[in-house]
């Protein structure tokens, strides 16, 4: 098995917030060949110590990221992830730390090969912009998406004036925010593909 997704229903089946997930802490040694993995949904979730040579994207799809899941993903040995999608999603649902957490987690994670990073779906969205601007991987990703979240025109401003100092960064994916129509105007112009 190279890919899984794990609670792929739509919200006609099950809100994501209803989903009941469980613990993952022995599906690493249990698929060795996985290269993706997509988990939906985040009440229960445990992802245990994660050790994968060969995985290469992990997404989290949830309401609410609780602070134990991300301390996993901090803690992760994922040499080959290129990918990394976390839905940060808001306390009523799950979401128990704060802009710090992701700091933290930018800041103490190691992914050598990350080329997309994704911050999305927060009601803190433009404190987690700048918090993702001043991490490591921002010199090395060619995608930075920051989508679905409460992203203001604040938030546009700092993307405005620190992303053209990234030119390894090809596409900007700020769909579903909270932008004026004159900041979306204006964050069409950087220098790379933007999607507002």
């Amino acid at each position: 098995i190279e890919s899984l997704f794990v609670g792929d229903m739509e919200f006609e089946q099950c809100e994501v917030s209803w989903m009941i997930q469980g613990d993952y802490s022995r599906l690493w040694d249990a698929l060795p060949g996985l290269k993706e993995l997509t988990i939906k949904g985040s009440t229960d979730l445990e992802l245990g110590q994660i050790r994968h040579g060969q995985l290469e994207s992990l997404t989290i799809i949830c309401g609410g990221l609780p602070e134990s899941v991300i301390r996993s993903v901090q803690e992760a040995e994922l040499p080959g992830l290129k990918k990394l999608l976390l839905y940060i999603g808001v306390e009523d649902y799950g979401f128990d730390g704060n802009a710090d957490t992701i700091k933290e987690l930018l800041d103490k994670a190691d992914f050598p090969k990350l080329t997309y990073l994704g911050i999305t779906d927060s009601e803190i969205q433009d404190e987690l912009t700048r918090v993702v601007l001043e991490s490591k991987f921002m010199g090395q990703i060619s995608t930075l998406d920051l989508s679905m979240g409460t992203l203001t025109d604040q938030g546009g401003a700092l993307l405005l004036e620190r992303m053209p100092a990234y030119s390894n960064v090809k596409k900007l994916d700020l769909s579903y925010n909270y932008l004026s129509e004159e900041m979306a105007e204006k964050l069409k112009n950087l220098p790379m593909e933007v999607d507002v």
